[in-house]
């Protein structure tokens, strides 16, 4: 199974190899999370059987994900790093149903599956070229009888969400075939590179995990808008902030937000855009603006270059709340008793800048942690008065 698309950075060397969705890089390269294995074919009349099962069962399964946890075991004699990991409820059940499935069409050849009296974890190598994809959940590492030595950059991290695309039967280090989890359809050879094919994936993931807005949910004008760090025109953005586009893909990155924007916010709306509109792009932010809509009260960020406009910050009341909207919430300077809007941080930092955190009273409106859509400050203000825990990213994303 590919990596697929962690909601934020991985703690440690890892990052580098899940830098995007996977298909930018050669497939000896792509961290895989290995479900059941080896498994013998002695017929290839099996194929098309193992086709229809795991199809079955993934067209029954709910969304899976796994997350990757923040602690960090490096084994010291061989540099290997191992990452565990917790699987949801429905990844168990997929896992376990292949598992069954396949014993019963085909011959397994002494492997096994995640979970089974092991755990779930990743073994990564950094010092290999391509990464090491040592399997998740399979028999240990040569060293892994040895004394790991937690080791961790950030002992703060939380555990980082990853939502899978495909899952491969591999052969060797060569894929065989792959069922496309968004589109539900087997990919078989070259087919599984095509770009094209590509794009369909990731469209069919931003549409079903709400990423990309239908027209019928535009506001009827009246509200206020928040959203921040739209980065249009960065292509170096979708791998480092794990945007779910081709990481060379940037017309289609723009497309997809400006139009997120347009199918929420109507021309009657006011929309606090708390800075970084575009970022390394060809076209200027004076450019983009028109075809946004909404009145835009522009606070300026670090990327953005500055316009008569722009604003450092704002201060203002909502529904008796106090308010002030920052693009840099450690740029503040003097006392602030009220809630801060900020963005800058995307979803670099959750710990310190979650979409929520009522505890410091601030609220991270980074495109990312909000689904790439602008959030209404209705949205916020209620959660102010009704959610006392931190909320990574907004609900329902």
């Amino acid at each position: 199974m590919f990596l697929g698309i962690p909601k934020g950075t991985i703690p440690g060397p890892i990052e580098r190899a899940t830098g995007d969705p996977g298909f930018s890089s050669p497939p000896a390269a792509i961290p895989r999370l290995t479900l059941f294995g080896p498994v013998a074919f002695p017929d290839t009349a099996m194929v098309p059987g193992i086709f229809s099962s795991i199809r079955g069962i993934a067209s029954v399964s709910d969304p899976f994900s796994y997350t990757v946890d923040p602690r960090v075991f490096h084994f010291p004699r061989t540099g290997l790093l191992r990452y565990p990991l917790t699987p949801s409820p429905s990844l168990i059940r997929f896992a376990r149903e292949v598992q069954e499935s396949l014993e019963e069409i085909c011959c397994n050849g002494g492997g096994s599956s995640p979970g089974a009296g092991i755990g779930w974890f990743l073994d990564h190598d950094p010092s290999s070229v391509p990464p090491a994809r040592r399997a998740f959940g399979l028999p240990p590492a040569p060293d892994a009888h040895s004394h790991p030595v937690a080791s961790n950059e950030d002992p703060r991290a939380l555990p980082v969400a990853v939502e899978p695309l495909r899952v491969s039967i591999l052969a060797g280090d060569r894929i065989f075939a792959e069922f496309d989890l968004p589109t539900g359809r087997w990919l078989v050879g070259d087919e599984s590179r095509d770009t094209s094919v590509i794009r369909k994936t990731l469209q069919a993931f931003r549409r079903q995990r709400g990423y990309e807005v239908r027209p019928s949910g535009r506001s009827q004008g009246g509200n206020v808008f928040l959203i921040s760090d739209l980065h249009l025109g960065h292509a170096n953005g979708i791998p480092r902030f794990h945007r779910p586009f081709m990481r060379d893909d940037v017309e289609e990155m723009n497309h997809v937000l400006i139009r997120n924007w347009n199918h929420t916010v109507s021309k009657d709306d006011t929309v606090l855009f708390l800075g970084d509109l575009a970022f390394r792009s060809s076209v200027g932010v004076d450019d983009y603006l028109p075809h946004l809509a909404g009145k835009i009260i522009f606070i300026e960020g670090n990327h953005d270059p500055h316009l008569p406009t722009m604003l450092p910050d704002i201060r203002f009341a909502h529904d008796g709340i106090p308010f002030m909207a920052i693009h840099n919430p450690e740029e503040l300077r003097g006392e602030w008793d009220g809630w801060l809007l900020h963005g800058h941080f995307h979803n670099t930092r959750p710990v310190e800048y979650p979409f929520f955190n009522p505890a410091s009273r601030r609220v991270n409106v980074s495109a990312e942690v909000l689904g790439y859509r602008p959030v209404p400050l209705s949205y916020i203000c209620r959660l102010i008065r009704t959610v006392q825990e931190p909320l990574t990213s907004l609900p329902g994303t």
